[in-house]
């Protein structure tokens, strides 16, 4: 919100805004006696790399994705963050080629980037990333030189953000597992499950008759659903589908905490749209629906419960893990997990192939529970803390319900 609503201030504040004329006709219109009844919409900032942060209780991301606030009381702009941890990163493969960094550099904005890597959670791939940059310089830079852009933009997410792409390969490795024994993938939260279950499409050929040429039969290749599963898919969809439910249940409560208060609300995905009066009081909802939510090690645990776990005590005959209750709130063992995974080797797969994905996998794991640490008797202070820093958004609003 601006506080002193004088020419110049409005229009530096604009200068950021995607539509700046536009902006600026909301808030003079907003400046009228009838502002209480304009929708006003509020989006989520980098709803996925939000909850990413929550997932490895990173503060500082948090931050950048002004899920906890900024220290100066800032906005940031993630994508515009991310961009200059670029440029940091491609001065240091360009540094023998100055004309080409700087004709690389000269397109290189913040929606470009954001096109590149907000899909990136979603399972983006470097040739998909490379059609991008050609669309954006277009004859200047070669189609080589685009492939190799996306290849350093793809080594720097590994690099950089080097968890979120392994936690990432982690879950789509234990989907993949899943659809190789003709299981459905699941996701849950606590108003439902939903089965991921992509089939391979064929084709069938089918004769119509076209209306407007004399009855004329013609041909038509059609695609169909066959019951075979799609593997591929299955796996590149995984971490997509896992952080969209995610997504889905936090606008849902958010919703559902608004319509309590009776404050009319219209949302899509993770943007919110209602009245200038309840506009100070979403943010505080927002955050406190992250606050409410399980602690992450717990989420992961449930997604590896439903999809690997159940399946593995079912067949040793014992309790399926809900009923138990076993590593619920603590990081499985590695010798269990090791166990699972070679015992769900799949037929095409050969032992020393089969035993380093094990390994790779497990570490993944292993390396994700070491920073986030688990729930223990007396919390855990790096789980606390996060939390505490999302309740530092309720001191900045007075309203209450």
């Amino acid at each position: 919100m601006i506080s002193d609503m004088s020419d110049e201030n409005l229009i530096n504040f604009a200068m950021d805004a995607k539509d700046p004329w536009q902006f600026m006709a909301k808030v003079q219109w907003n400046t009228c006696d009838e502002y209480k009844l304009v929708p006003i919409s509020q989006d989520a900032s980098a709803s996925a790399y939000q909850i990413m942060s929550f997932l490895f209780l990173n503060v500082d991301m948090a931050m950048k994705t002004n899920l906890i606030p900024n220290y100066n009381g800032l906005i940031r702009y993630f994508y515009k963050d991310l961009l200059c941890e670029l440029k940091n990163y491609l001065s240091t493969k360009y540094l023998e080629s100055e004309t080409l960094m700087e004709m690389i550099f000269y397109k290189l904005d913040r929606k470009l980037i954001k096109s590149l890597f907000m899909p990136m959670v979603y399972g983006k791939t470097q040739n998909n990333m490379a059609n991008d940059i050609c669309l954006q310089y277009g004859k200047p830079i070669t189609g080589k030189q685009c492939h190799e852009i996306a290849s350093h933009c793809l080594k720097f997410f590994k690099e950089v953000y080097k968890d979120i792409y392994d936690l990432m390969r982690m879950l789509n490795f234990f989907s993949w597992i899943t659809s190789v024994h003709d299981r459905h993938v699941l996701h849950s939260i606590p108003y439902f499950t939903t089965k991921q279950d992509y089939k391979h499409f064929k084709t069938e050929e089918i004769f119509i008759y076209d209306k407007d040429k004399k009855r004329k039969k013609r041909k038509v290749i059609i695609w169909v659903p066959s019951d075979d599963r799609d593997h591929r898919k299955t796996k590149v969809a995984a971490c997509a589908n896992f952080i969209h439910q995610k997504d889905a249940f936090i606008a849902m409560k958010v919703v559902e905490k608004l319509l309590i208060i009776g404050a009319p609300i219209y949302t899509v995905h993770d943007n919110f749209i209602n009245k200038p009066p309840y506009v100070r009081l979403v943010p505080k909802i927002y955050t406190e629906v992250f606050n409410t939510l399980e602690h992450p090690v717990t989420i992961i645990n449930d997604f590896l419960r439903l999809n690997i776990l159940n399946t593995y005590l079912i067949e040793k005959e014992e309790l399926p893990w809900e009923e138990d209750h076993r590593y619920m709130y603590e990081p499985i063992p590695q010798t269990l997990l090791e166990e699972i995974l070679y015992s769900n080797k799949p037929l095409k797969e050969s032992k020393p192939s089969w035993s380093k994905k094990v390994k790779e996998h497990v570490k993944y794991y292993t390396d994700y529970t070491a920073i986030v640490g688990y729930p223990q008797e007396h919390g855990d202070a790096k789980w606390n803390e996060f939390k505490k820093q999302l309740g530092v958004m309720e001191s900045n609003f007075s309203i209450h319900y």
